[in-house]
């Protein structure tokens, strides 16, 4: 969201035109001052957490809260064998997306309010613990990037049939006689 955006204020009203479409409208402004609210609210209860697992263990109490809440009204929750809730089947994409959002964010150290103590805009604490990711990156030395792939074959290795495994011992056997 741009710095423009965040900056607007509107004002909801009741959705009781005769003009059918002007009420859709107001759905929408109703709809995205929802979501700004649910957002700045999520962040200032993280915010409350020291790290990432001080925020992800409040929202796994939460998600249990809330799934145990609908379980009682009836609802079937998924849940893992040991018990815990699969957050993707029992809650909204947003909010899952939400929470890694944030969580993301306070793995890289990145401030979740700003200067003045609000909610940073989704998309920009995005951006900025993307920005920090991507300063923190070292380009792998050539050995690296070797013993990287080494690894990786030895753990796909094992899952070749006895022909695949031969076929790729000629071309292994290749690259070091050349």
């Amino acid at each position: 969201m741009n710095t423009l955006m965040q900056n607007v204020a509107f004002t909801i009203v009741e959705a009781d035109s005769t003009n059918p479409l002007s009420n859709v409208i107001s759905d929408y402004v109703a709809g995205e001052q929802f979501q700004n609210d649910k957002w700045s609210t999520t962040v200032r209860l993280a915010a409350d957490c020291n790290t990432s697992e001080e925020w992800k263990e409040s929202y796994e109490l939460a998600e249990n809260d809330q799934a145990q809440r609908r379980e009682w009204a009836g609802e079937l929750i998924k849940r893992t064998k040991a018990g815990k809730v699969v957050a993707s089947k029992a809650f909204p994409k947003t909010w899952n997306t939400d929470k890694v959002i944030i969580g993301k964010a306070m793995d890289n150290e990145v401030d979740l309010l700003d200067d003045e103590g609000n909610p940073k805009p989704k998309t920009a604490l995005q951006q900025e613990y993307k920005d920090k990711v991507e300063e923190g990156k070292e380009d792998k030395t050539a050995f690296e990037k070797i013993m990287t792939t080494i690894n990786t074959y030895g753990a796909l290795y094992a899952q070749l049939d006895a022909d695949e495994q031969e076929t790729v011992k000629v071309f292994i056997g290749a690259i070091h006689t050349s």
